[in-house]
């Protein structure tokens, strides 16, 4: 009967820690643009992507088309979300293109 307790406790506990999409499999790529290289306070989220390749050809075009190419960097966050006690969004992995 404990032993029983013990795995059923352990399932809930493990079950509430994925806070991410990819336990299903699906792979969400956010993109983040940073116009100013020297001031990562300003920055815009833009767009959700399928793979790592389109969020970054979609964050390299965004940067082109607001004349930040040379001044800024973009960043991909993969299954990204808000955390609400952070304050901040959270992602499981980041690649970012400077």
């Amino acid at each position: 009967m404990k032993f029983l307790f013990a795995t059923v406790a352990l399932v809930f506990i493990l079950s509430g820690c994925s806070n991410s999409k990819s336990s299903s499999g699906i792979e969400v790529w956010t993109a983040f643009i940073f116009p100013d290289k020297s001031n990562t306070k300003r920055s815009m989220q833009y767009g959700e992507f399928p793979t790592l390749e389109t969020c970054q050809e979609a964050a390299v075009a965004k940067l082109v088309e607001i004349n930040a190419a040379q001044t800024g960097y973009s960043e991909c966050g993969l299954n990204c979300y808000f955390h609400e006690g952070m304050k901040a969004t959270v992602c499981e992995r980041v690649v970012t293109k400077k």
